[in-house]
């Protein structure tokens, strides 16, 4: 007989507490007593419904000034989006610096989300991440998309964003 069994709860509830005991019984008692009265429990709560990731997620290139700009659909899963993290990374040019921004979802309005990132080296294709952060630290999700500027190279100002 094995030292230990996995017990596997199914169709539990998101974000809700849940209290489990669990008792060895003789079935060969009609009277199903307890066997050396031990039992254990424990008690848990799931975790949070996480957001989906976001639909139509699309980078459009502008030759000038030398910006991307990202749109996209909000997640429509049940959990609360608590941040967007937009990176990009120069395809090929290590000489391109990565850029990664924190993003509010305040950049959403009417089920629409935009964001502009300034300044960036024509003449360059840039890998664009999308990630979604859920309210618990594992609710992450992430879309990819990519855009080259074809404007020469010598994009004005230093990386940056606005939304």
């Amino acid at each position: 007989m094995p030292q230990s069994e996995e017990l596997h709860l199914t169709r539990l509830e998101s974000n809700q507490f849940y209290w489990v005991e669990l008792a060895a019984f003789n079935i060969l008692q009609v009277s199903r007593e307890i066997l050396n009265s031990t039992h254990v429990h424990t008690c848990f709560q799931t975790l949070p419904p996480s957001p989906i990731r976001p639909t139509q997620f699309k980078a459009e290139c502008k030759s000038n000034p030398n910006n991307i700009l990202l749109t996209w659909t909000p997640p429509s899963g049940k959990g609360k989006v608590q941040s967007y993290e937009v990176g990009l990374i120069g395809v090929g040019k290590p000489e391109v610096e990565p850029i990664k921004r924190e993003v509010e979802p305040k950049v959403c309005q009417d089920e629409k989300c935009k964001y502009s990132v300034d300044g960036l080296k024509g003449d360059t294709t840039y890998e664009v991440t999308l990630i979604v952060h859920g309210d618990h630290p594992d609710d992450e999700d992430s879309v990819f998309a990519e855009c080259t500027m074809t404007a020469p190279a010598g994009g004005r100002g230093r990386p940056g964003g606005n939304g």
